[in-house]
């Protein structure tokens, strides 16, 4: 089987939502940034990346109509860069890193990106779309589906193959990141980690051995 390896990392500054510099800056903009500077520091050719994958829970405004494939070209990959871009809320991102990792493992994709990312002072505001968000019948039949994510509560269920033993119920599975993230490791120094969670400390102590 082939390995997911991650080469390199970026992200772009959290600040305070409504205010602040970067308040105003465009979703692809926002997005772009962190994907060029992430295809920069691994030291590929853009040409070579064949596909983007960037999770989103507000696919709308400024980070909507698939924010991926518009932020891939904002980054400057060429237009020859398949993007996708998916939403399972608060996890997003992390499917996202865990589809792009699937699609080197099994579909013989040699590079990919994979990330997430929104902007909450530009989409989730008064201008946010509202209108038929609700379905009347899945009201009546599921409504607590129609609950804000911060009214939510995690239901978590046994699961044996789950780093942590159990997972929450729609919840990504995070095992291929971990894979890929314990690759990285192994080929960057040839310790091997094979235990999760893989904390700071545990790699360290593990690089230290």
């Amino acid at each position: 089987m082939t390995d997911a390896v991650i080469v390199s990392t970026a992200r772009t500054p959290i600040g305070k939502a409504y205010r602040g510099a970067l308040n105003a800056t465009e979703g692809a903009t926002l997005l772009g940034h962190a994907i060029g500077e992430a295809v920069a520091r691994a030291k590929v050719d853009p040409k070579e990346v064949e596909d983007v994958v960037m999770g989103a829970a507000l696919q709308q405004g400024s980070t909507g109509g698939n924010i991926a494939r518009k932020a891939l070209l904002r980054a400057g990959l060429p237009v020859t860069v398949g993007g996708t871009t998916i939403d399972r809320q608060c996890a997003s991102g992390l499917q996202a890193i865990a589809l792009a990792a699937r699609s080197v493992i099994f579909d013989g994709v040699e590079i990919a990106v994979g990330g997430g990312g929104e902007s909450i002072s530009l989409v989730q505001n008064d201008h946010a779309n509202k209108f038929h968000t609700q379905d009347p019948m899945l009201l009546k039949i599921k409504g607590e589906v129609y609950m804000p994510m911060i009214d939510t509560v995690l239901v978590e269920v046994p699961n044996p193959g789950h780093p942590y033993g159990v997972r929450g119920v729609g919840e990504v599975p995070i095992v291929p990141p971990v894979a890929a993230l314990a690759n990285a490791i192994y080929h960057a120094t040839g310790k091997r980690m094979t235990h999760s969670p893989m904390s700071p400390g545990f790699v360290l102590s593990k690089l230290m051995e």
